[in-house]
């Protein structure tokens, strides 16, 4: 049983470490399809963050992070609870690097635009709690 899973996990390990590779390539397309201000452009540096920081690679993994931020800003705006989710990312990032500070920012940041769209859009909805916990148990991280 252990070999097998041994196997199982450095197939993980293995496959994880290759998946870089095509997430560049699926950023450079879309920029070229798309234009540098896109959606899929923003999905592909979220994607490619989340690739460097389970590699403890906080520091470029933040740095893609506030690129796709950038631009999901510029296209919805300042208040899109589609935010909470870079956002949330972000405040994680940087909450691993130790700036317990902006992490609680970010992350108080995110709990804000989801509680307020669920206030505007009058719902009273479980996953909108459920967001809000793991958020609010997210500070109880901070020294």
């Amino acid at each position: 049983m252990s070999s097998s899973l041994e196997c199982t996990s450095r197939w993980a390990r293995i496959a994880y470490d290759e998946s870089e590779e095509p997430v560049p390539l699926a950023l450079e397309i879309n920029r070229t399809a798309f234009g540098d201000i896109h959606p899929s452009v923003s999905s592909s540096l979220n994607t490619l963050a989340a690739v460097h920081r389970r590699r403890g690679e906080y520091d470029k993994a933040e740095s893609l992070i506030r690129q796709a931020l950038e631009i999901d800003l510029e296209i919805l705006g300042n208040e899109h609870p589609a935010l909470a989710y870079p956002l949330t990312n972000l405040g994680d990032v940087l909450r691993e690097k130790g700036d317990y500070e902006q992490a609680e920012s970010a992350h108080r940041r995110a709990l804000h635009l989801v509680k307020t769209s669920a206030a505007e859009n009058g719902i009273e909805d479980v996953g909108v709690g459920i967001i809000a916990g793991f958020v609010t148990c997210g500070f109880d991280m901070y020294p």
